[in-house]
């Protein structure tokens, strides 16, 4: 893709181990890209959180979500915070 960031986005559909995944994500960082893994799986698979990833939510054409909406899952947001005693509960 193009744009304002250069993103590597990688749809896994079949098993792929942490580890091999991890790797794969270092590799596309280092190349200068942002990496981003998409998984449509009903079970989110152990990758998941340990690498920028989304996924989506099934939702039922009987009951669609609100018109000019949209969902998502895995998605959320990361603050740098120094490590102190004080700075977690």
């Amino acid at each position: 893709m193009h744009g304002s960031t250069r993103t590597g986005i990688e749809v896994q559909r079949s098993h792929i181990t942490v580890r091999a995944a991890t790797r794969r994500t270092t590799k596309s960082h280092l190349a200068g890209r942002l990496p981003l893994w998409f998984s449509d799986s009903d079970q989110p698979p152990k990758w998941f959180h340990r690498i920028p990833s989304v996924g989506c939510n099934r939702i039922s054409w009987d009951d669609p979500p609100p018109r000019r909406s949209a969902t998502a899952t895995g998605l959320r947001r990361v603050h740098a915070t120094k490590c102190t005693v004080h700075t977690f509960p």
